[in-house]
């Protein structure tokens, strides 16, 4: 590897972990466009002293709606209250920032009228970011030659699943089981591709998917939705997501390539 300012370093593999905008992964395989939802996110932290005792309850609160949501939950212990919310976006507006600020009179007009819950929460709100909610295509392969992509570098997903993280976690135990497995980087990188491809594709489209369904308008689709909500386990619903091994299936893939291989 050589850098801009001159200095080099080498290694056995490179692990490109450089995020959405990854320089890595531009140089590889070129310049993914950004895939716009139509929506933007707003996220702001409101101290906990300003709220009524039951904001700081150990539970996330999800309030639905016609085109947009918001979902409330302590943090810090209950001293801060962290606020995420999504709404249609501005026609023709992108930003791609995780910085960019908004303004708290615009996000309360967003959800004017709305359960007086949720007023209460955003008249606390004093600072807030806002930017459009983008993801990038799926791609069908994280490795090459040995640079590997890894986390939003490999697969960007819209947040409404709260998964980019969990899954660039994923990659990480996928890939240190799979090096420990192998003893060697070629069937250790070719066992982290075949499970993580596929793996987070369906994570990825998986979160698309959710913005339609906290968004249904009201009627008949909406209450079916409500009543699956009020009598579901969450944990098990999502138990596809939630009950992943990402190590064991990486030594499992490593097993097969090893049989393969001979």
């Amino acid at each position: 590897m050589t850098f801009a300012n001159g200095a080099s370093a080498g290694g056995d593999v490179l692990v490109a972990a450089d995020g959405i905008l990854s320089a890595v992964r531009q140089r590889l395989i070129g310049r993914l466009p950004a895939r716009d939802s139509g929506l933007c996110a707003w996220r702001a932290l409101v101290p906990g002293d300003r709220l009524p005792e039951h904001f700081a309850s150990p539970v996330q609160t999800l309030w639905l709606g016609p085109g947009r949501h918001l979902v409330h939950y302590p943090v810090s212990g209950g001293r801060t209250i962290n606020v995420v919310a999504f709404t249609p976006a501005a026609p023709g507006e992108t930003v791609e920032s995780w910085s960019a600020e908004g303004e708290p009179e615009d996000f309360r007009a967003e959800f004017a009228g709305w359960d007086g819950m949720v007023g209460q929460l955003l008249d606390t709100v004093t600072q807030v970011r806002r930017w459009s909610v983008l993801d990038r295509t799926p791609i069908s392969r994280y490795v090459h030659d040995r640079v590997i992509l890894l986390g939003d570098a490999a697969h960007p997903m819209l947040p409404l699943f709260a998964q980019g993280a969990g899954q660039a976690i994923e990659d990480a135990a996928a890939l240190s089981a799979s090096l420990e497995q192998a003893g060697e980087p070629a069937t250790a990188l070719a066992a982290y591709n075949q499970v993580r491809v596929p793996r987070t594709a369906q994570v990825q489209e998986a979160s698309h998917d959710r913005a339609q369904v906290n968004h249904l308008p009201d009627g008949p689709q909406q209450k079916a939705r409500d009543q699956a909500f009020a009598t579901e386990d969450p944990l098990r619903h999502s138990d596809w997501l939630y009950s992943y091994g990402a190590q064991a299936e990486a030594r499992r893939a490593v097993q097969a390539e090893l049989l393969r291989a001979h």
